[in-house]
């Protein structure tokens, strides 16, 4: 019957010794991975979440930027040429294609927060540019927050975009 007790007891405590060594070795990888972010997972192409332009995101020195280098209607319907960006405030500007121009700017990786922020965000749809912050979800998208003023006041807007596949 000790016996018995004996190896009961080991087999218990030789389980409590596996799990706790497994989720002290998944705190250690989770750190480690944590630790190990550059920034540049961002890199790459991007399918905003109206899935009508494609958006590369690029680093520069220590900032990264995006343009649009696809659109779903490349065309001014009216026109039948190229979009403008029409509605820029800078009319120096409003004769430039939109196809090619660039949206984000500034963007700086906080690795604290795990986030790009101190950028800017310009929407050619309404002419206007927005303070912005992104950051990735962990299934993969990418979390787009436009906002006026601080962005924990809530005036402003998330959009989620997907990661196109080369």
């Amino acid at each position: 019957m000790l016996c018995i007790l004996i190896k009961w007891e080991m087999k218990h405590i030789l389980n409590l010794s596996s799990n706790f060594l497994c989720a002290l070795a998944q705190s250690f990888v989770g750190t480690w991975s944590y630790g190990q972010t550059t920034g540049d997972e961002i890199l790459g192409t991007w399918l905003n979440q109206e899935k009508e332009a494609r958006i590369e995101i690029k680093r520069s020195s220590a900032t990264y930027s995006g343009k649009i280098v696809w659109l779903k209607d490349p065309n001014d319907p009216d026109t039948g040429k190229p979009r403008l960006d029409k509605h820029n405030p800078d009319s120096k500007l409003q004769s430039r294609q939109i196809l090619g121009s660039e949206l984000l700017y500034g963007f700086v990786f906080n690795q604290d927060k795990m986030e790009w922020s101190d950028g800017t965000i310009y929407d050619g749809r309404e002419g206007k540019s927005y303070k912005c912050y992104r950051s990735l979800n962990p299934d993969g998208t990418l979390k787009v927050r436009g906002y006026v003023g601080a962005s924990w006041m809530g005036l402003g807007k998330t959009n989620i975009w997907t990661r196109e596949k080369n």
